[in-house]
């Protein structure tokens, strides 16, 4: 019998005869060697086995049923050595590699039905499915299971960009922050069905009534919020706890961008294609899901909570993993098995690698790896020769199922517990590397929130019963024009800022909760048009109270949005009625305008009209006319400097382009009089709190009436904490003394002061002595007696009272006198100190030492720094100017 037979052509048609088929005999006869009917080449011999048992049983011809496959080896090798050209040539291995599964005589059809396509292929003769294995060719030509799920997730993320486009008119997230991977929103994604834990189960941390972004949010923070049931979609809750189980399943269909998909269809028509056809449908359909719902049980144990994952890289990942099982199954049929295990080795080094990229789940991938290697070892096709190589493929076939069984059941109980991570802290490791930038691989979630800042300050620097903000100390941030409602709220005070996560806006439900979200928000720096919509949301219809429209009007007059604030007053009044407070404001923001006899009419006008509840002007209403206006608002001259005209290295100081508000100083007296004759209504037995007797004292002195002034202050300073003292005596450095020579003026302050000081006990600070040297600025020799009067102060108070800005007040004063060499020294003390400064910073930062709570935060010491440098250049061109002289005196 002839096993191995060469290629002819069917198409034509022998001289001899007409073709016909050579296996077309009767069964258990001989096949007759094709070449006799074709009246082949006389040199072809045909090969004839040996008699004897080595080949097994002879038929009646002599020829053997069997024969091994060296000896049809060296059958090829006879034939390529005598005829390589022609009839008997051996195929190329390549042939071989790409060729049909070779049809061989009484083979039995491949088992049909639901139990063909888990183990049809054992039906083939054993040398055939040898062959095949060569060759590579499967057990089914097509991968029907891999072509429809590709169909369905194509379709499924096409669906994506639909839901995507409706939420953000856009079928590609960039707002509030771009999808890397060119899809959908997170929270969109969410909704369709990807896997997050909250919507799972019960997380600590993250109770059901937390808010999110919605997906048709775009801002940053959001404004558009959207409870976590309604963010989990799907019919919600139906109850207190999250129960979305299926979110292990769904995740498999999603893909987060375009560039996710393209990598994972590509590797699924590719890789997991030819699984199937090796593997058969039946079994990959099987090691495809359970490797896919087992990386998402993986990744919702020990991954972030806060982070949802999505993809088909799991299931993927379990394909690849049966390719492992083939090498090891079939080692010796492998083509150069060594080299296969090294590429092998390198692909799944790298896959994993890509696993610690951020956003990628590493767990999804080694889970489905892990369950594909088990799966993957029971179905998979494998061709033993051997009841050893049998017996050893069964043994872990009865291991692997239930192992993975085991698996799955202990990683699902141990998901529904309080703490998976406490099952393995160390786990977490697996999908990211430790850095300060993650936090060491800590928390709930792997993006970045948006970032407040948090200004050190001292408890004494508090005022509990005064929440809203001093009208006296208006910040940078005031516009020049009031009437710009698009204002972006920024921190008054910005000294030595330390970042970190804001906290979490749950959704409001009553009107206290209301009022503090606007307050989170806007110390998460978001917009001033961004609170009024949150303010003004359909949800919070029912929960806007007098406290929150305040807070709103307080923020808006704090940006110098006056007119904003006025349309914030006005629907308070039409909403919940307006108080003693909202008027309060109202009169903030006509003085802020210029407006303080128009609001002084309106609330007479209220005061006739019946007034508020208690009879006369409130006592927060009365301050309100006190108050300055904000400094910014008026632009500080620019004092002349002298310079030499032909110098081209001087440059003019720029002139403000901004209005002049006009002088309150004459209307002040008047003003007085009309609120000493309208005293506020005070309960009986009620003092002035500390802000009520800061503004009188103020108001006296911009009135020029000094000894009233100070009669107030010395009856208040006993009574007064010593901040609020000490403000009192830097008002009266500032503004008690005007007339007189510049020197006289600084020795009647610091009398004055010291007196002050005395009486109530309390030390001066650095922003005491900077005030004291201010008239010095008018004096011939400035630089020399700002200099003198800086070493008595620290002589008597200790030189902590001696800061940077003293030392450049100093500095400035001596450019100013001409005085090179004292300008030097404080740049050389400054130098110095900031040495020191840098130096100790250093020490505690190595040793942990504990750092001293600052008891003054200076806005702006960016301003400060650029101050300097105009003292260093004033000092470098007085040189120059000393210099030139010189030149020209010789």
């Amino acid at each position: 019998m002839v096993i191995l037979m060469p290629e002819y052509n069917d198409s034509k048609t022998p001289p001899d005869g007409p073709a016909h088929d050579p296996f077309d005999q009767p069964t258990g006869s001989v096949a007759r060697d094709p070449f006799d009917s074709y009246g082949a080449a006389p040199e072809y011999e045909r090969f004839t086995p040996p008699a004897g048992d080595a080949y097994g049983p002879h038929d009646a011809s002599g020829s053997t049923l069997a024969h091994t496959e060296a000896d049809a080896g060296k059958h090829y090798a006879s034939e390529s050595a005598e005829e390589p050209q022609g009839y008997g040539a051996p195929p190329a291995r390549g042939d071989l590699e790409y060729a049909e599964p070779e049809e061989f005589p009484g083979a039995v059809e491949e088992k049909k039905g639901l139990a063909g396509m888990f183990a049809g292929g054992g039906r083939y003769p054993l040398q055939q499915r040898i062959e095949d294995k060569k060759r590579g060719i499967g057990r089914q030509r097509y991968p029907v299971v891999v072509w429809t799920l590709t169909v369905a997730m194509v379709a499924v993320f096409i669906y994506e960009l639909v839901v995507q486009q409706k939420a953000q008119g856009t079928p590609v997230s960039f707002h509030p922050v771009v999808n890397p991977m060119l899809g959908p929103s997170e929270a969109a994604l969410i909704e369709l069905g990807a896997r997050f834990p909250p919507c799972m189960k019960s997380v600590v941390g993250v109770p059901t009534s937390t808010e999110f972004a919605c997906p048709s949010d775009t801002a940053n923070p959001p404004d558009i919020l959207c409870s976590l049931e309604t963010i989990c979609a799907f019919g919600g809750f139906h109850g207190d706890t999250p129960n979305q189980w299926f979110r292990f399943i769904t995740p498999i269909f999603l893909h987060a961008g375009f560039v996710h998909i393209l990598l994972n269809m590509l590797a699924q028509l590719t890789a997991s294609a030819q699984i199937e056809k090796e593997m058969g449908s039946g079994g990959f359909l099987l090691t495809y899901f359970a490797a896919g719902v087992f990386g998402n049980v993986l990744g919702a144990n020990f991954a972030l909570v806060g982070a949802p994952s999505l993809g088909a890289s799991g299931a993927i990942f379990g394909t690849v993993a049966v390719t492992w099982v083939d090498l090891f199954a079939h080692w010796k049929y492998q083509y150069r098995p060594v080299r296969k295990l090294v590429f092998m080795s390198a692909e799944l080094t790298i896959g994993i690698a890509m696993g610690y990229i951020p956003y990628v789940d590493n767990f999804a991938h080694l889970g489905g790896f892990l369950m594909g290697l088990l799966v993957g070892t029971t179905f998979y096709p494998v061709i033993s020769t051997t009841r050893r190589h049998k017996g050893v493929m069964w043994a872990f076939r009865l291991a692997a199922l239930p192992a993975a069984v085991v698996l799955f059941v202990v990683l699902i109980r141990n998901f529904y517990t309080a703490d998976p991570y406490a099952a393995c802290p160390g786990c977490r490791y697996l999908s990211c590397f430790p850095t300060s930038s993650n936090n060491h691989c800590q928390g709930r979630a792997r993006r970045p929130m948006p970032a407040t800042t948090v200004i050190p300050a001292h408890p004494d620097h508090l005022a509990p019963t005064d929440p809203a903000p001093d009208p006296a100390r208006a910040s940078r941030a005031d516009t020049p024009h009031p009437w710009d409602p698009h204002i972006r709220l920024t921190p008054i005070s910005a000294g030595s800022p330390t970042p970190r996560p804001a906290p979490a806006v749950p959704r409001a439900h009553t009107p206290a909760q209301l009022t503090h979200n606007l307050r989170a928000l806007a110390a998460a720096h978001a917009p001033l048009p961004a609170l009024l919509a949150h303010h003004a949301h359909h949800q919070h219809a029912a929960l806007r109270s007098r406290a929150s429209f305040a807070l709103l009007a307080v923020l808006a007059l704090r940006h110098g949005a006056t007119r904003v604030a006025h349309g914030v007053l006005r629907e308070m009044g039409r909403a919940v009625g307006a108080d003693a407070r909202a008027w309060a404001l109202w009169v903030r923001a006509m003085v802020r305008q210029g407006r303080w006899d128009a609001a002084w009419a309106g609330v007479h006008a209220s005061l006739r009209d019946g007034g508020w509840e208690e009879p006369g002007m409130p006592l927060n209403v009365w301050l309100e006319f006190l108050a300055p206006p904000p400094r910014l608002l008026q632009p500080v001259p620019v004092a002349p400097t002298d310079h030499d005209p032909d110098d081209p290295t001087h440059r003019e100081p720029r002139k403000d382009p901004r209005p002049r508000t006009p002088d309150h100083a004459g209307a002040t007296p008047r003003r007085l009089a009309l609120l000493a004759a309208t005293p506020p209504a005070l309960a009986p037995g009620r003092l002035l709190p500390p802000r009520a007797v800061h503004l009188v004292v103020h108001a006296l002195l911009r009135a020029h009436d000094a000894p009233r002034a100070r009669a107030l202050t010395a009856a208040a300073l006993p009574a007064l904490p010593p901040r609020a003292a000490l403000g009192l005596v830097h008002l009266h450095i500032a503004l008690g003394h005007t007339s007189g020579s510049a020197l006289g003026r600084h020795q009647k302050a610091a009398r004055e002061a010291d007196a002050f000081l005395s009486q109530a006990g309390i030390e001066p600070t650095a922003e005491t002595l900077f005030l004291l040297l201010a008239p010095l600025k008018h004096t011939t020799r400035a630089g020399t007696h700002a200099r003198r009067a800086a070493d008595a102060f620290a002589a008597r108070w200790g030189p902590g009272v001696e800061s940077a800005r003293v030392r450049r007040r100093i500095a400035a004063f001596a450019v100013k006198e001409g005085n090179v060499k004292l300008a030097e020294a404080e740049l050389g003390k400054e130098a110095a100190a900031r040495w020191r400064a840098g130096t100790y910073a250093v020490q505690e930062d190595v040793l942990g030492g504990a750092r001293e709570v600052e008891r003054g935060v200076y806005p702006h010491k960016g301003l400060e720094r650029k101050r300097w440098l105009t003292v260093e250049r004033g000092v470098e061109r007085r040189k120059e100017k000393a210099k030139r002289r010189e030149e020209g005196s010789h």
